[in-house]
């Protein structure tokens, strides 16, 4: 695992679902988003898991594709800040869904890591997922 570093230029409004059953409860939270989203394949996808106190959160976020968007949905907002990133790749993430907690485990280790950084799986393609945390 050699990670590459990238550089989001601008922050990234987002709207979201979200579940503190990780990693258990985020199939089922993917679920729901598509339910209340109905053009949810027209939107980029991420997901974010944070440390909120002594919990895990977990967001399956959709890119705003236009403004107000969110709210239409009666969905919460999340900003992913701009920054640089550490990541590495997922090929065929469909078939390896059970590597991303041990793939970030490994990346949170590595010295240039934030303090208190989020983790960021950039859904790229039905085939590529980039899995990012933030940079120092």
């Amino acid at each position: 695992m050699e990670p590459q570093i990238t550089e989001i230029t601008e922050d990234i409004k987002t709207f979201y679902a979200h579940t503190y059953d990780v990693p258990m409860g985020i199939p089922a939270v993917f679920d729901s988003l598509a339910k209340k989203v109905p053009d949810i394949d027209d939107h980029h996808l991420y997901g974010v898991t944070a440390c909120t106190g002594d919990k895990l959160i977990y967001m399956a976020c959709l890119k705003e594709a236009t403004d107000g968007e969110g709210e239409k949905y009666e969905l919460p907002y999340y900003t992913i800040p701009k920054g640089k990133y550490l990541y590495i790749t997922l090929h065929d993430w469909r078939n390896h869904v059970r590597e991303v907690s041990r793939m970030f485990d490994e990346l949170m280790k590595l010295p240039d890591v934030k303090k208190g950084a989020i983790c960021l799986e950039d859904y790229r393609s039905d085939d590529e997922l980039w899995l990012m945390v933030e940079h120092k």
